[in-house]
């Protein structure tokens, strides 16, 4: 039933697409939380029912788009916490046009610096490092092109070596690479490997395109976010609507019914 219903989803958007718990959801005629509940309770992946259904792509194969992945990670605490944003993607698309944009137009206190493992050793594919809070001293400074912009390169090196980044990739893809350090940060071993945990742990997410669509709809509305400081709760498991029907005729009963909308959380007593 639920392949069904997933291939009905795709076939209803008629392009090249994957199936969505809700669109599936949709198609059954019931609460996208109903069916995690189903998934969970008859142990049912719902990637492997995605994997069940074919997917052709109209992407023309002399024409092929651009690379265009985004990643992003927090690691750390206290001050010397990282958090990086970036983007990868080929030379001669948006990503490369942003790479030369970034070294060509200066911004001061926001200087984009390439990762080096040391000086005149930059890693593959090249990296292009913006700080994200404004550099206001030499002290800023040598914390963006010491402790930062080493363990930013050293993680592009790695994910190279271990074949995250594809080895056919590295003279054609370019990386731009947001990089946090606040202000007050102090510990430059710390510095390093929360930036090196966050450029791989980023990369690897970027490549994966993490998160998925499912993973997003289902915490979405159970996350707290930690600066923010409150969460926004929601009821979810709605109440059922209880619905009698003591209608004196058969058509004014089915008049009711039709008005009714689509829900799997209506009850309709009947006979009281």
């Amino acid at each position: 039933m639920l392949t069904e219903a997933a291939k009905k989803e795709v076939d209803s958007k008629g392009k090249p697409t994957k199936p969505t718990i809700v669109g599936t959801a949709k198609e059954i005629n019931i609460h996208r939380d109903t069916l995690y509940s189903w998934l969970k309770d008859f142990n049912v992946d719902f990637k492997e029912i995605i994997d069940r259904i074919p997917t052709t792509s109209y992407e023309s194969d002399e024409y092929p788009s651009p690379t265009y992945l985004i990643g992003e990670s927090l690691v750390g605490e206290g001050n010397e916490v990282a958090h990086i944003d970036l983007m990868i993607g080929d030379k001669n698309g948006p990503i490369g046009q942003a790479f030369a944009n970034g070294i060509a137009n200066l911004s001061a206190g926001h200087t984009p610096l390439l990762a080096v493992i040391r000086p005149n050793l930059p890693p593959k594919p090249h990296t292009l490092i913006i700080p994200k809070v404004t550099v206001k001293n030499m002290e800023d400074t040598g914390k963006i092109f010491g402790p930062a912009q080493a363990a930013v390169a050293k993680a592009i090196a790695d994910s190279a070596e271990e074949g995250i980044i594809p080895l056919s990739k590295l003279d054609e893809w370019v990386i731009i690479c947001s990089v946090f350090i606040h202000p007050q940060a102090s510990d430059y071993r710390k510095i390093y490997q929360y930036n090196y945990g966050a450029t791989k742990m980023a990369l690897q997410r970027a490549l994966r395109k993490y998160p998925s669509l499912e993973k997003i709809i289902y915490d979405k509305d159970r996350a707290k976010h930690p600066i923010m400081g409150f969460k926004v709760p929601r009821l979810w498991r709605p109440p059922y609507l209880q619905i009698s029907l003591d209608a004196p005729s058969l058509e004014g009963a089915k008049k009711v019914i039709e008005a009714l909308p689509g829900s799997d959380r209506i009850i309709i007593e009947v006979g009281t």
